[in-house]
Formats: structure tokens, C-alpha cells, sequence
């Protein structure tokens, strides 16, 4: 699927018209994606671009800490480059607002909808403990099993802190380390005594079950979504 440049809306002619072509296509490539609810990584990008029109028509320019942080330096000074020449020129800052309000209610919307997605694939999950959790939960395992489906994949997972100069938050990192099949002679109970034996490194590991009730793509839409509610069951603040 074709990304949309974090600079879009300054890049190439800055022209209304132009401007509605380029993000329309885009936002139609996201939508047929979000019918077939493959949600990632569509939902963050929209994310990210909504965030950035916002603070255009906020504050018309990107400030280097508001800007995504997946842009190297050299980039970023190219673009506050270009934003210092356009504040300059009113007809040019005229056309970009006409272009921000124009795309900010077109990615509201998109962004709703992939929300929508989200909360319907979250709310068919349903996440439990395997055995006794221990104090420290913010490594260990988790197994993902979906509806009417034998396969079982195996997880390590490890929930990390950082802190910038607005907020806290956890990201999770994870191993895959197994697709096997849970059965009468292969409990969930039984899979994690042999993660233990296997991994003498976490004695006592948190070890947890997370069930889809519904099929939905994996790896950009169960996944993400498993992972997500895993850091908020584990740390319900998060």
C-alpha cells in the first residue's frame, strides 16, 4: 500500500485541488483496508497525520517535539527549512490552511472508523491467567488461540517504561517462540510447566491466554490488538 509523506500537504505543488487528490487516494487505499479490518499499521499512520494537521492549524509550523520522531535529523531541518520560507508568503499559508481544513474532518473520519474496528476486535479477546501470577508480571508469556482454530501461538513478552517530557508510557516487546496446538494431553497448564523447563531464566513466569472469538487477520490486526490489551490487563493505568 502507498504512504502518505509525513510533509504531504508542503510537498511538490501546494495546490487545494492537488492536495484533495493526493490524500483522498490515499484514504481510499486505507479504507479498503479497513473493510477487509486489517487495522495496522493504517490506524497509527492515520494517527499520526491527524495529530499533524492539527498542530499546522494550531500553530503553523511543526515544533522538532511535535514532529514524529521516525524523521531523521537531516530531514527535519529540510522541512523546518521549507515551513521558515512558507510563513513568509500569505497566498502560500492561505492554500495550506484551505488544505488542513479540508483534511483534517477526511482523517477524523477514517480514524473513527478504524476505531470502530479496533473496539470490535478488542471486545471479542477475552484474556486470563494460566496458573498463579506472580509480583512481577512485566515479563513472561502469553498464548493466542482464535475461534474454531487448533493452532496456538507461543509468546514472550517484555513491558518496558519510558518517560518523556509529557507523559509516561509501557511498550511491549515479544519473541515468538512456538506454534503448536493446545489438546486434552497438551493443557494450557502443561505448555507453560514445559516454557519453565525450557527457560530456567523465569522460574516463576506470568503466563497468560488471550482468545479471539472471531477470525480477523493476524499480524496487523489480532496481534497488535493482543498486545495492546495485555499492557492495560497487566497495567490497568497504563
Amino acid at each position: 500500500m502507498k504512504r502518505l509523506d509525513d510533509d504531504w500537504v508542503v510537498k511538490d505543488l501546494i495546490d487545494l485541488e492537488y492536495k484533495k487528490y493526493i490524500l483522498l487516494a490515499y484514504l481510499k487505499e486505507v479504507e479498503n483496508q479497513f473493510k477487509e479490518k486489517k487495522l495496522y499499521p493504517y490506524l497509527s499512520e492515520i494517527v499520526s497525520h491527524y495529530r499533524n494537521l492539527l498542530v499546522l492549524k494550531r500553530e503553523k509550523t511543526l515544533m522538532y517535539d511535535k514532529f514524529p520522531a521516525t524523521l531523521s535529523k537531516a530531514d527535519f531541518e529540510r522541512l523546518k527549512m521549507t515551513y521558515t520560507r512558507l510563513v513568509e508568503d500569505t497566498e502560500l499559508m492561505a492554500e495550506i490552511d484551505s488544505i488542513v481544513d479540508f483534511a483534517i474532518p477526511e482523517c477524523r473520519r477514517r480514524l473513527e472508523d478504524g476505531k470502530d474496528i479496533y473496539e470490535e476486535v478488542e471486545n471479542s479477546l477475552n484474556i486470563e491467567p494460566i496458573g498463579l501470577v506472580p509480583i512481577y508480571n512485566d515479563e513472561g508469556y502469553f498464548f493466542i488461540a482464535q475461534e474454531k482454530d487448533k493452532d496456538l501461538d507461543i509468546y514472550r513478552y517484555r513491558i518496558t517504561i519510558f518517560d518523556n517530557s509529557e507523559e509516561r508510557y509501557r511498550a511491549i516487546s515479544t519473541e515468538l517462540l512456538d506454534r503448536t496446538r493446545s489438546s486434552l494431553a497438551r493443557t494450557y497448564e502443561q505448555l507453560k510447566l514445559e516454557l519453565i523447563r525450557n527457560n530456567p531464566d523465569l522460574p516463576n513466569p506470568a503466563t497468560y491466554l488471550i482468545h479471539a472469538n472471531s477470525k480477523v487477520p493476524y499480524e496487523c490486526t489480532l496481534l497488535p490488538v493482543a498486545k495492546r490489551l495485555l499492557v492495560r490487563y497487566i497495567n490497568p493505568a497504563a
